[in-house]
């Protein structure tokens, strides 16, 4: 806990990153992707706006980028800089925590 407070924003990113690259390939594909959407938006995050329109949008990264169902490491960080709503409830937390 006390080292999930302390990261900054590019290590909260890859933290994420690793976490949920499962697999351990160096991508995070559909499903891992779509596992983080719902520990982080909750178990309904196919009805919050907010996470489908992040998948959407990383769904149109990756077909641009030449991805095929996956992200690299690089393509998410790029993506999480330029998009923070997809850790955004990450952040959330990390910061409520802080100030506890």
């Amino acid at each position: 806990l006390w080292q999930y407070c302390t990261l900054g924003r590019t290590q909260l990113v890859l933290f994420a990153f690793d976490l949920y690259d499962r697999d351990s390939s160096g991508y995070i594909d559909v499903e891992e992707l779509g596992v983080m959407l719902k520990e982080l938006y909750g178990r309904k995050y196919q009805r919050n706006d907010q996470a489908m329109l992040v998948m959407q949008k990383i769904n149109v990264m990756a077909t641009k980028e030449g991805f095929c169902d996956r992200i690299s490491l690089k393509a998410f960080t790029d993506f999480a800089r330029t998009h923070p709503a997809l850790l955004a409830p990450a952040f959330m937390l990390q910061q409520t925590l802080r100030t506890k």
